[in-house]
C-alpha cells in the first residue's frame, strides 16, 4: 500500500456463479445462501377414502429460485423420515386437526424429492371420522419459521359397488355416500358423475338423470351399463350446503376374473335402533377349479362380532378366516356386526382376500363402506325459567346441515306464546297441548347460519319454562304428523300416527311443578320428569 493509503477491510462475499450464455452476456445468479424461501402445500386430490393415504406436495425452493442461485437441480434418494424432516439447518413438523378443530396424532412419512421439495404422506391408520381436516406445516430454516395451511377432505364422497369385478355388457350398480363437512349425511345434495371408459367415451349422470336419492339420507344410487373390458373411471362432484367436493376412483370390467364376489349389506346403519346388529353376506363364484379356499374379511376392530370364523385382532382390524368347501364352485360366508355409539362415523369393511391354489391370493377390488349417523342431539340450551312476558333465548346453533332446532316453552298458567321470532328460517308450531294448565309448545325452526342466534316467544304468559334444542341428522324439509294430548297426573300418554317409516319422534313433556323434558326416539333423554300435572306434545320428523 502506498504510505499515504488508509488500512481499509474488504468485505467477504459468498460465491456467486456467473453463467456466459453464448451470446457473452454475463447473467450474475445469486448468492447460494440467497435462495428465496416460499412454501407452497399442494394437496394431490381434493378427496379422499378414509382408506386412502392422504399426500401433499410440500415446496419451500421453486425451481426458479434454485435455478437463481445455479444450483442444478436434481432427485435426491434419501431415507423416508417418519412424522417430521429433519437434516442440518432445516427441520419440517406438521399438525393435523380433525373437523371439529381438535389437534389429532397421525403417523406420516417425508420423502424428498429434491432440495426444498417434499412429499409429506398422511397414512390411513386407525379410526378416523370423516369430514374437512386441516393440516398445518411449520417449516423452521436458517433460524426463521414459515408456516403453510391446507384443508382436505377425508370420506365426504365413498362409492360402493356391488360387485367387485364385472363382465363387458353387465350393469354396475353404484351406491354413492355423501357427507357433509362434520361427517354427517346429506340428504339433498347435488350429484354429478362421469364414467369413462377404456376407449375415453365419457357417460354423464346426475341428480336430475340416472342418480337418485336413496330412502336412507345421505345414499344416491346410479346405474351404469359397462362395455369393453379394461378400467373405468369414476369422477363423481357433489354439492350441497358447506361442501363442494370431487372424488375419484375406478371400477374394472373383465371376460375373466378368477373369482365373483357380491357383498350384501348396508351403506348406512343405525345402532341406537335395537339391536344394534347388522349382517353381512358374501357370495363367491370361483372360476379356477379349486375346492377349497381361504377367505379372509377385515373389519375395524371396535367392532363386536358373530360369526362361525376364526377371529384374531391385528392393530387396528379384526380379521375373519373362514376355509371353504366349495359346492358347484360356489360359496358363502356371513357375520353380523355392532358398533360403537360415536357419531359420525364411516368404516370400511374389506376388502375380501381368498387364497387358493399354491399360495396364490385374489383381493376384492375395493372396500364396501358403511356411514354410521342416526338422528342424535347436538346440544340444549338449558332450561330457564322466565316470569314476564315475551322472554327471550340466546342459542349458539352448531351447524345447519340437516339440523333443526326446537323452541319448546311450557308454561304455569295462561295461554302459550301465540309465534316465535327470530333469525332463524322456517318457525312454525308443530304441536301445541293447551286447554289445561299447564301448557306446552313445540316450535320448529331450520338454521341457515351458524353462531349465534336470539328466539322470541312473543305473547306468552308471564310464568313458565324455555329451553332450545339442536338436533342433527334430519331431513329439515319433511315433517310428519303431529300430535298433542292434555296429561293426567302419574304418567301422561298421547298417540301419534306414524306416516313414514324410519322416522323418530320428538316428545316434550312440561309439568307444573318442575321442568320440561325432551325424549328421543326413545334414544336420548333431557331432564326427564314422571310426576304428575303433566301435558304432552309431540311431533315427528323423516331422518
Amino acid at each position: 500500500l502506498p504510505t499515504n493509503a488508509t488500512n481499509t477491510e474488504i468485505p467477504e462475499f459468498d460465491e456467486s456463479v456467473s453463467v456466459i450464455p453464448s451470446n457473452g452476456t454475463s447473467t450474475e445468479i445469486l448468492p447460494a445462501n440467497a435462495t428465496i424461501i416460499t412454501p407452497y402445500l399442494t394437496k394431490m386430490k381434493d378427496s379422499y377414502l378414509l382408506t386412502e393415504d392422504v399426500e401433499f406436495e410440500f415446496e419451500y425452493y421453486t425451481d426458479e429460485n434454485l435455478n437463481k442461485t445455479g444450483k442444478v437441480i436434481k432427485k435426491y434418494n434419501k431415507p423416508v423420515q417418519h412424522d417430521k424432516w429433519e437434516e442440518q439447518d432445516t427441520k419440517i413438523t406438521i399438525e393435523v386437526f380433525d373437523p371439529h378443530g381438535d389437534k389429532i396424532l397421525l403417523n406420516s412419512e417425508f420423502d424428498e424429492i429434491r432440495e426444498g421439495k417434499l412429499n409429506i404422506k398422511l397414512l390411513s391408520e386407525g379410526d378416523h371420522k370423516p369430514g374437512i381436516y386441516k393440516i398445518k406445516t411449520t417449516l423452521t430454516k436458517n433460524g426463521e419459521t414459515f408456516t403453510t395451511e391446507s384443508e382436505f377432505a377425508w370420506g365426504l364422497v365413498s362409492l360402493n359397488t356391488k360387485k367387485s369385478i364385472y363382465r363387458p355388457g353387465e350393469t354396475a350398480e353404484f351406491v354413492i355416500v355423501v357427507l357433509n363437512s362434520e361427517g354427517h349425511p346429506v340428504c339433498d345434495a347435488n350429484l354429478s358423475m362421469s364414467v369413462t371408459d377404456p376407449n375415453s367415451l365419457v357417460a354423464k349422470l346426475s341428480s336430475v338423470d340416472g342418480i337418485t336419492a336413496n330412502a336412507e339420507c345421505g345414499l344416491y344410487d346410479a346405474e351404469y351399463i359397462t362395455s369393453i373390458e379394461g378400467t373405468y373411471l369414476v369422477d363423481i362432484n357433489a354439492v350441497a350446503e358447506g361442501i363442494n367436493t370431487n372424488f375419484t376412483t375406478t371400477f374394472d370390467v373383465s371376460s375373466f376374473f378368477e373369482f365373483d364376489i357380491i357383498r350384501t349389506a348396508q351403506s348406512k346403519v343405525d345402532p341406537t335402533k335395537n339391536p344394534n346388529s347388522f349382517d353381512v353376506r358374501i357370495d363367491i363364484e370361483s372360476f379356477v377349479g379349486d375346492k377349497v379356499v381361504e377367505i379372509k374379511e377385515s373389519i375395524p376392530s371396535v367392532f363386536e362380532v358373530a360369526t362361525n370364523a376364526n377371529v384374531q385382532t391385528k392393530g387396528d382390524t379384526k380379521i375373519l378366516t373362514w376355509n371353504k368347501q366349495l359346492v358347484g364352485d360356489k360359496a358363502y360366508v356371513e357375520y353380523s356386526y355392532s358398533i360403537p355409539l360415536e357419531f359420525p362415523q364411516l368404516y370400511a369393511l374389506g376388502p375380501i382376500e381368498i387364497n387358493y391354489g399354491d399360495l396364490q391370493t385374489f383381493t376384492e377390488a375395493r372396500p364396501w363402506f358403511v356411514a354410521a349417523d342416526p338422528i342424535s342431539l347436538v346440544a340444549t340450551s338449558g332450561i330457564t325459567q322466565f316470569t314476564s312476558a315475551d322472554p327471550t333465548r340466546t342459542y349458539s346453533v352448531n351447524s345447519i346441515t340437516d339440523t333443526i332446532i326446537l323452541a319448546v316453552i311450557g308454561t304455569h298458567g295462561g295461554a302459550v306464546s301465540s309465534g316465535v321470532s327470530s333469525n332463524l328460517d322456517g318457525a312454525f308450531t308443530l304441536g301445541r297441548a293447551s286447554g289445561t294448565t299447564p301448557q306446552v309448545e313445540i316450535w320448529w325452526l331450520a338454521p341457515s347460519t351458524t353462531g349465534s342466534h336470539t328466539i322470541t316467544y312473543t305473547n306468552a304468559a308471564t310464568d313458565g319454562m324455555t329451553e332450545i334444542i339442536e338436533f342433527a341428522g334430519v331431513n329439515e324439509d319433511s315433517i310428519g304428523n303431529t300430535a298433542a294430548d292434555s296429561g293426567s297426573d302419574g304418567t301422561p300418554t298421547t298417540t301419534i300416527n306414524i306416516s313414514t317409516a324410519d322416522s323418530w319422534a320428538i316428545t316434550v313433556e312440561y309439568d307444573q311443578w318442575n321442568n320440561p323434558s325432551v325424549i328421543t326416539g326413545g334414544m336420548t333423554q333431557i331432564n326427564q320428569n314422571q310426576v304428575g300435572g303433566g301435558t304432552k306434545s309431540n311431533m315427528q320428523t323423516t331422518r
